[in-house]
């Protein structure tokens, strides 16, 4: 239980952009690394790779300043407090916009790892049930892909 806890303390964060595809939100952690994350309104999951029919949303975080081929959060020492607001704003999308389906990936193992735990609260919470073999049609290489779709 103490690990959703940890999860329960949100920084402030702000929305920085918003359009018909996709609303980005903006926070600052502790450490000063700033977090930009999407949230993609999908009309049609075929155009996005995924081989089922539905809308819904799709997200992804990132640190802004990070450069290279992964996304530069692993190791800041800020994961709480990342995970934390980020699910915030995940849970504002599905309030939001109740999603059919709702799909992102994790290319670090421990990030797979805290999604999979993640995507236990989100079933019971939401009434979701995760895909067994999500139809990607795109390669990931090491990442995992998850598609939740409501029940």
């Amino acid at each position: 239980m103490l690990l959703f806890e940890l999860f329960d303390r949100p920084l402030p964060y702000k929305q920085v952009d918003s359009s018909s595809q996709k609303d980005s939100f903006e926070f600052t952690t502790s450490s000063g690394i700033i977090i930009n994350v999407n949230v993609f309104k999908i009309q049609d999951f075929r155009q996005a790779g995924v081989d089922i029919d539905g809308t819904g949303i799709g997200f992804d975080f990132q640190n802004t300043e990070f450069k290279g081929d992964k996304e530069g959060i692993t190791g800041t020492g800020d994961e709480f407090e990342i995970f934390s607001t980020v699910l915030t704003i995940i849970k504002k999308a599905l309030v939001e916009h109740d999603p059919e389906l709702v799909a992102f990936g994790a290319h670090e193992d421990s990030r797979q790892t805290l999604y999979d735990r993640m995507i236990k609260v989100m079933q019971r919470k939401y009434s979701y049930e995760l895909l067994d073999t999500p139809p990607v049609m795109f390669p990931l290489g090491n990442s995992k892909y998850y598609v939740l779709k409501k029940i």
